[in-house]
C-alpha cells in the first residue's frame, strides 16, 4: 500500500470535490483485538481528506492495487495477494503486523484504526499533511 501512497498524494492535491462521510458502525460483539482483526479484506475504498472534505480517489489507485486481498493471519503475519486485474499484476507479497491499541502496523508502516467491526475495517494514514483513509470490507 505504501508504495502507491505517494501517487494518491500527487492525484489527491488535484480533487477537490466533496462526498459523504463514510463510517463504520461499532459491534460491541466484535471488539477490536487481534483475534478479532485476523480475516481476509479487499478495499472498497479510498479517501483523502483536503481542505475539509473527504474524497474518494479508489478509481485514481493502480487496478493493480486495488483488486487485492490481504488475508491478515494469525501469529503476527500478512499476504498480499494479488487477484489478477489485469491479468499482468504480479502484486503477491507478504510481511508481518501488529495491532497495538488502536494501531496496525503493517510492516514498519503505521495506520490507525478508524472504525472497526466483523464485516469492516477502516485504516487512516497521516502524509504530508494529508489524510488517507483505506477502507476494507472482509469477505
Amino acid at each position: 500500500m505504501s508504495k502507491y501512497l505517494m501517487f494518491i498524494i500527487g492525484v489527491g492535491a488535484l480533487f477537490f470535490a466533496s462526498c459523504k462521510k463514510t463510517t463504520i458502525a461499532a459491534d460491541p460483539n466484535c471488539p477490536l483485538d487481534s483475534a478479532h482483526v485476523i480475516g481476509k479484506y479487499k478495499i472498497s475504498s479510498i479517501k483523502v481528506k483536503i481542505v475539509g472534505a473527504e474524497t474518494d480517489v479508489t478509481d485514481r489507485f493502480d487496478a493493480c492495487a486495488v483488486d487485492d486481498t490481504m488475508n491478515i493471519l494469525p501469529r503476527n503475519v500478512y499476504e498480499n495477494i494479488d487477484k489478477g486485474t489485469p491479468s499482468t499484476c504480479n502484486n503477491d507479497y507478504s510481511g508481518n503486523w501488529d495491532l497495538v491499541d488502536s494501531t496496525l502496523w503493517i510492516d514498519a508502516t503505521e495506520y490507525k484504526v478508524v472504525g472497526f467491526n466483523c464485516n469492516s475495517i477502516a485504516l487512516a494514514k497521516d502524509s504530508s499533511g494529508f489524510k488517507f483513509k483505506f477502507y476494507y470490507n472482509r469477505y
